[in-house]
């Protein structure tokens, strides 16, 4: 895209693990996105988007998809606007669903239960997740006051007295 006569790209690898399905060879248009080591996106996956922006880049609409827990693409990190949504059974299995699998960045359970969702944190292979942020410094800092007395007496602080 070029605005002003800049011209903005991006450094995105077009054979990545999320690369354009197939050009229409009469109009040139990108057709779909598919996965690599999983199913291309098809109409009963995609819940919402799946389709590529119209550019010579490589970049995806937001797409939300149902895909399964064992699909490769879930064994390392998609940095696409594509959320997953899986199925699982119980509070259990959604829990082993999030620690076996290396690509899951994020999990979102609805509850409304505070406590439960509290005990949870993300930071897997990110080096990222819970210790992040605005507050980040507040778990490896601590709060402390200097005072520099340019006069020529020295006054103890809160009243203490050496005598």
């Amino acid at each position: 895209m070029a605005h002003n006569g800049i011209e903005v790209k991006f450094g995105i690898d077009a054979n990545g693990i999320l690369s354009v399905t197939s050009t229409d060879k009469g109009t040139g248009k990108k057709q779909d996105i598919v996965i690599t080591g999983a199913s291309t996106l098809s109409k009963d996956e995609t819940l919402t988007g799946g389709s590529v922006v119209e550019s010579e880049d490589n970049f995806v609409h937001p797409t939300i998809a149902e895909i399964s827990s064992n699909a490769k693409i879930m064994k390392e990190k998609l940095f696409a606007p594509v959320l997953y949504v899986m199925k699982f059974k119980t509070f259990k299995e959604a829990v082993e669903m999030n620690n076996s699998c290396c690509g899951i960045v994020n999990v979102n359970i609805p509850t409304n239960e505070v406590e439960i969702g509290s005990a949870f944190g993300g930071e897997k292979g990110t080096g990222g997740g819970c210790y992040t942020g605005s507050d980040s410094s507040k778990q490896y800092m601590r709060h402390s006051t200097c005072t520099i007395n340019y006069g020529i007496e020295l006054p103890l602080a809160q009243g203490i007295n050496f005598g």
